[in-house]
């Protein structure tokens, strides 16, 4: 019996279901792997700028083989691209979409947990609008409080570097009392930028909090100094 070839005939509900049944799978495979800790961390460390897979084992303190394994089936799915140079292979992430995939994911499967630093509404939090109204004043410091080698690879412009662990030292010399602290690290749930913001509270500064971080920052479209 002569069967249309499916591109030259309507689809039937059969086709349609087969068509459909691909796409779920297509999605279910994207989904596993984005669906395992070591390459959601992947994506955060790929965040900013490329590594190498040297770079990304060291940083997640697994071995090479075990980053390049999970670095596969990112790629394979297109969660990442790569280059080769010299004996090294460089990652970054194929778009900004990836990010604000991962951004999503996060917020969304931590926001019923009972992990949030502060309440949506509080007064020493601030959303991305209001810092860039913030720092249009002379009378705005940014203080980005993450490690200085997190700070050396990619930070918000204007930002200096004081890791939270140097931070009480730093405040017993600061003298300005008049101006408007802004703490920030690499995200929302970040717990740096929550024990800078108490510690800075308990001097009795001016201190606000920008919730959202670098991630935030990054996946706006806004400039990254390093």
């Amino acid at each position: 019996m002569y069967t249309q070839p499916l591109g030259n005939r309507i689809l039937g509900l059969g086709d349609r279901n087969l068509l459909n049944s691909y796409a779920y799978e297509n999605v279910g495979e994207f989904a596993k792997a984005l669906g395992h800790e070591k390459r959601l961390f992947i994506i955060k460390l790929l965040s900013s700028h490329e590594r190498c897979v040297e770079d990304l084992a060291t940083a997640m303190g697994i071995g090479v083989k075990s980053v390049s394994a999970h670095l596969k089936v990112m790629r394979t799915q297109g969660i990442v691209i790569s280059r080769k140079e010299g004996l090294r292979v460089y990652y970054r992430l194929r778009n900004d979409d990836m990010l604000k995939l991962f951004q999503s994911l996060w917020e969304i499967a931590l926001s019923n947990k009972d992990i949030t630093p502060f309440e949506k509404n509080s007064d020493f939090c601030l959303t991305l609008k209001e810092l860039l109204s913030a720092l249009e004043s002379n009378n705005t410091l940014l203080l980005d409080v993450r490690e200085s080698d997190m700070y050396e690879e990619g930070h918000i412009p204007g930002a200096i570097s004081i890791p939270v662990d140097e931070l009480n030292l730093w405040a017993e010399n600061y003298d300005n009392s008049d101006e408007m602290i802004v703490v920030y690290c690499e995200g929302y749930y970040c717990i740096q930028a929550i024990d800078a913001t108490n510690i800075l509270k308990e001097k009795g500064l001016n201190v606000k909090m920008y919730r959202n971080g670098l991630d935030e920052w990054a996946a706006s479209g806004f400039d990254i100094n390093k």
